[in-house]
């Protein structure tokens, strides 16, 4: 999460829960969650002001856009678990 990123030195992120599968899809699922949850910037509020419909359609595009973004990443993190322990 935000704080294993802020802080990797710290020794509780040595833990080997951390390194889970399980934990990498929590905590891309949480990044997407505070992406769909960043204020918006002011363009977005002129254009939600202006035209509201114009606005929804934006912000359901950015949504599935987010949502496959996260959906990609843990498909690769899967992969490369599949890949790693073929390896192995």
């Amino acid at each position: 999460m935000l704080w294993r990123r802020e802080f990797p030195w710290h020794p509780i992120f040595k833990d080997p829960l951390f390194q889970t599968t399980e934990y990498k899809a929590f905590e891309l699922s949480i990044y997407g969650a505070l992406a769909m949850a960043v204020d918006e910037d002011s363009h977005s509020l002129a254009i939600q002001k202006a035209m509201p419909a114009l606005n929804d359609r934006l912000r359901t595009m950015t949504g599935v856009i987010q949502t496959g973004q996260v959906t990609h990443a843990q498909a690769l993190r899967s992969l490369e678990g599949i890949i790693a322990s073929k390896v192995s």
